[in-house]
């Protein structure tokens, strides 16, 4: 494997764990416990626990459903920033 393939590899490791811990700011700033929140969104709890925790990518229907239920910015989610604004 080359260095820049290493380098993408990493960095889309970083980005998976930075999309979960913001995931887990969203459920926290409902107030929700992991069950219903998985359940609003339309994923088995296991699923949305191994998106939370950062051991699978989150799917594209997943982050439409944050945004449909829950009006989450897909630009934070994705990218980063300031939550809220």
């Amino acid at each position: 494997m080359h260095e820049d393939e290493r380098t993408h590899l990493v960095s889309g490791h970083a980005v998976v764990a930075q999309i979960a811990a913001r995931t887990k700011i969203v459920r926290r700033s409902k107030n929700m416990n992991q069950t219903n929140f998985a359940k609003r969104l339309g994923v088995s709890l296991r699923g949305y626990r191994n998106y939370e925790h950062g051991d699978r990518e989150m799917p594209a229907g997943v982050l439409r459903s944050l945004y449909l239920e829950f009006k989450v910015d897909l630009v934070w989610m994705l990218c980063g920033g300031e939550f809220g604004k």
